[in-house]
C-alpha cells in the first residue's frame, strides 16, 4: 500500500527496506506504512509533522503553533504552513460582469468545492466540486441576479498513490 507524502524532501516511500539498511528517511517511511501514517494518532500525518515540526510526534493538532487563528489540523487540511502566521486558507468573492467570482489561495494535493446559499438560515447548495490546483476560482453565473448571498469553499486533502 502506498500513501502520498506531503513533502518528498524529507520522506521517501520505498517498500520493503530492511531495517539494517534503513536511513532516517526510510525509517520515517516505515513508520508511515506501519502505523497508518499517523504514529501519534492526532490526525496529522507523520510526514507533515516531520516536515513542519522536525519529528513525527512534535505537533499537537488542536494547537495554533503560529498564532494565525487556525490550529495545526486546519493548517494540514488547508495546506498552509503551521509555523508561519501569514500562511492560512482564505477565500473571497467579488462581482464582475459575468457573475460572482469566488477565489481562494489554492495549493496542490487539495480538492475544492464551492457552495452557495441566499440566507444563512437556509442550507448551502453545492455549485461545483472536484476543483483541483492550479484552479483557484469559480464564477457563479446562476445567482448573479440575486441581491445577496453567501459562499463557502470546502477543501479536502487528496491522498492516493504517488504520481
Amino acid at each position: 500500500m502506498f500513501f502520498r507524502t506531503l513533502s518528498i524532501a524529507h520522506v521517501s516511500i520505498v517498500p520493503n527496506i530492511p531495517y539494517e539498511k534503513s536511513t532516517l528517511h526510510s525509517f520515517i517511511a516505515l513508520l508511515w506504512f506501519g502505523r497508518g501514517g499517523d504514529f501519534d494518532d492526532d490526525g496529522l500525518p507523520n510526514g507533515w509533522e516531520f516536515d513542519h515540526f522536525g519529528h513525527v510526534t512534535n505537533a499537537v493538532a488542536s494547537v495554533d503553533a503560529d498564532g494565525d487563528g487556525f490550529d495545526n489540523l486546519s493548517g494540514f487540511i488547508s495546506g498552509s504552513d503551521p509555523t508561519n502566521g501569514t500562511s492560512f486558507f482564505a477565500a473571497s468573492a467579488a462581482q464582475d460582469l459575468s457573475g460572482f467570482v469566488v477565489s481562494w489561495n489554492a495549493v496542490s494535493n487539495r480538492e475544492y468545492g464551492v457552495w452557495q446559499t441566499g440566507t444563512l438560515t437556509n442550507s448551502f447548495t453545492s455549485l461545483a466540486s472536484g476543483i483541483e490546483f492550479p484552479q483557484n476560482s469559480y464564477t457563479d453565473t446562476t445567482h448573479y441576479a440575486e441581491a445577496a448571498g453567501f459562499y463557502r469553499v470546502r477543501l479536502t486533502p487528496i491522498f492516493g498513490p504517488p504520481a
